[in-house]
């Protein structure tokens, strides 16, 4: 049996967009354990940088590259944030979504 990298990577989408999914639905029953609702944007967040850096060579190469990494970095974020939150520590928005941000400014320096 021979497995084709596109087909892996489109089942692994859509299993991130599953379990995305399935955090957020937990979130909706229990809203005071803001880590699933964390978890869940990452994995959906993340699910859509995959699909982006899937379309590299049909997207220009702004999006494929520029937000494809600030939307994983973001997911990466969002992760921090749920762990944090799930430790009971406090989360603001400036430090999930550093990253990201940061990554975009750079992108703006025509030599990086």
């Amino acid at each position: 049996m021979k497995l084709d990298a596109p087909t892996l990577v489109t089942v692994t989408i859509f299993v991130m967009v599953v379990m995305g999914g399935l955090y957020l639905l937990s979130w909706s029953q229990a809203r005071r354990t803001l880590a699933l609702g964390f978890l869940g944007a990452a994995q959906i967040v993340g699910a859509a940088a995959v699909v982006l850096f899937g379309l590299r060579g049909h997207i220009p190469d702004w999006i494929s590259i520029g937000f494809a990494n600030a939307a994983m970095l973001l997911a990466f974020g969002l992760i921090w944030a749920g762990a944090r939150s799930f430790e009971g520590r406090r989360v603001t928005g400036w430090q999930t979504g550093a990253g990201a941000a940061l990554w975009l400014a750079a992108c703006l320096v025509p030599p990086f």
